[in-house]
């Protein structure tokens, strides 16, 4: 029993021994970014840049000194997006709606100006055309006196 309980005690012992000792140390590195395009809608884009390293140091266990560890570096890089939204810019609408509104105000006004113009302009060609009429009545009227007076 007490051969058996060695036996065991050293291949316990043995095993362990030819296991390498590992050192695991992770570097984690989160930026987050949010984008958003304002336009016709708003955009709105949140994505987390993830970068890790992970270095990995292993020791042969030899059981000599000044062993030289192995060093495993790896570096991964993703990307990941959070939010993703688009989003009607309700703001930019009612501005381009006030906008609409003012410049058909305007084209409106624009319009009554013109046609009040117009009348204006109407009325004072009929004023010259009586007023060239009433000449040419005058002078009609002075040359059939002088034409009379020719004939007498």
């Amino acid at each position: 029993m007490k051969k058996i309980t060695y036996l065991i005690a050293i291949l316990l012992l043995s095993v362990t021994s030819v296991n390498a000792q590992e050192n695991v140390n992770v570097k984690k590195e989160t930026v987050t970014k949010r984008v958003i395009t304002k336009g016709t809608t708003v955009e709105t884009t949140i994505t987390n840049d993830i970068k890790e390293e992970r270095d990995v140091i292993k020791v042969e266990e030899t059981e000599s000194i000044n062993q030289v560890p192995t060093v495993i570096s790896e570096t991964t890089e993703k990307t990941e997006v959070v939010v993703d939204t688009v989003v009607a810019n309700e703001q930019n609408e009612r501005m381009v709606e006030e906008y609409q509104k003012k410049e058909q105000a305007e084209i409106q006004k624009s319009i009554e100006e013109q046609r009040a113009e117009k009348k204006r302009i109407d009325s004072d060609v009929e004023a010259i055309k009586k007023a060239n009429l009433a000449d040419d009545e005058t002078k009609n009227k002075k040359v059939k006196k002088a034409t009379k007076k020719i004939d007498n």
